[in-house]
């Protein structure tokens, strides 16, 4: 299945979000260690290379689109190949090769090598993109699960915490869930069968970061007793809003994308969107239907995404 031509986008933000990706897996940012970005489920050989070839349609669907031509990916006589991000990537059949073009970009590809079979080419596609990708793979029950993970940007949740989960278990923390829990089965099979499908997430946080995970209030500085009691592994939530107003709020969105790739794979794809509230509702009617939405929201729901402080401060404006 050909997927239509704005699956993926690339624009001016390109430059910087790779750029992050790459401070975060290549280590400058000590808080977001690899293995907590580039994760994969275990499997034996017959499995693994049916993710190989799984995420290579992906490569292969990205090739024949816009975003991928203005990236420089192109197909091969055997396969695909992309290096706009300062290395290069050859794909053929169930394998890959990587090779740093600039200095800069040593560190990251060495870290990729050390990805096991797929998480290392869904990470090499993955550090092109702007968007963080999960490779979901149907389980011998039928219900997909998260089995490769290459997420740079979380958005208060940590990636480790949820490789190998089914759609339940992903949103099992999510409130007022009880109608998607219902669907899941549905949802699952629609994931690695239909689609592309996009729908879109969003919330107010005091978070100007696209990571938010761990939340800034969980992160100490190496040495300390915190920090030595754990660090931020087990850090959860999104980062607290001051209700006096002493910090700006900022509006984040995520573009989730699901495409079905076949022989029981899809692909879920996330990007990550961070603007100021205050550019946020300077469009007109804006901030009437930001305060109507908040108004709507249960109490469940907004303990849950933390909005109790913002909900506050957006009713008074």
């Amino acid at each position: 299945m050909t997927p239509p031509d704005d699956w993926l986008r690339v624009d001016s933000e390109w430059p910087a979000m790779v750029a992050a990706k790459q401070a975060a897996l290549g280590g400058s940012d000590s808080h977001r260690p690899a293995e907590n970005i580039m994760l994969a489920v275990p499997c034996d050989s017959g499995t693994q290379r049916r993710r190989l070839a799984a995420i290579g349609r992906v490569a292969g669907n990205l090739a024949a689109s816009e975003a991928g031509r203005r990236l420089g990916m192109k197909r091969t006589r055997t396969g695909v190949a992309f290096g706009a991000a300062g290395y290069r990537c050859e794909i053929a059949r169930d394998e890959f090769r990587l090779r740093a073009d600039r200095a800069e970009a040593a560190p990251v590809v060495r870290l990729l090598e050390t990805g096991v079979g797929a998480s290392g080419l869904l990470g090499a596609l993955a550090m092109s993109l702007q968007e963080d990708l999960v490779l979901m793979e149907q389980a011998p029950d039928g219900a997909p699960r998260a089995a490769v993970f290459h997420v740079s940007f979380p958005s208060a949740w940590n990636p480790a915490a949820k490789l190998g989960q089914d759609l339940l278990g992903l949103h099992e923390p999510v409130a007022d869930n009880a109608l998607l829990q219902s669907a899941a089965p549905r949802l699952g099979k629609a994931l690695v069968e239909k689609g592309p499908f996009v729908r879109w997430v969003w919330t107010v946080t005091a978070d100007a970061r696209w990571r938010a995970w761990p939340p800034s209030s969980a992160i100490f500085p190496e040495g300390t007793a915190q920090a030595a009691r754990g660090g931020v592994a087990g850090a959860v939530g999104p980062e607290p809003v001051e209700p006096a107003g002493a910090h700006p709020l900022y509006f984040r969105l995520e573009r989730q994308t699901t495409m079905p790739l076949g022989d029981g794979y899809g692909l879920f794809l996330i990007r990550v969107q961070v603007r100021p509230l205050a550019d946020v509702l300077a469009q007109p009617g804006r901030l009437a239907q930001l305060q109507a939405s908040l108004r709507s929201m249960s109490a469940a729901m907004v303990s849950y995404k933390s909005l109790g402080a913002v909900r506050d401060r957006v009713l008074q404006m």
